[in-house]
């Protein structure tokens, strides 16, 4: 639990992609850290839209984000 207010701080504080690097350099077989990373979305965390989301294209195509990636 305490990795994971870490990634979360940093993700609110720091931003997003620096809340994944931090994940993922824990990503072990003993740890779930980057699987409960890789399942979350900076919107459920009140974090702005981050590019390096994995549902951001997504969400572009939606019209969540107000430029799109054309």
């Amino acid at each position: 639990m305490r990795d994971r207010w870490t990634v979360e701080w940093l993700m609110e504080n720091k931003g997003y992609e620096i809340a994944a690097y931090c994940a993922s350099l824990r990503n072990d077989d003993v740890n779930d850290l980057w699987w409960w990373f890789e399942n979350m979305l900076p919107c459920e965390y009140n974090v702005d839209c981050n590019i390096f989301c994995k549902n951001f294209e997504n969400c572009c195509k939606e019209g969540f984000v107000k430029w799109s990636m054309e």
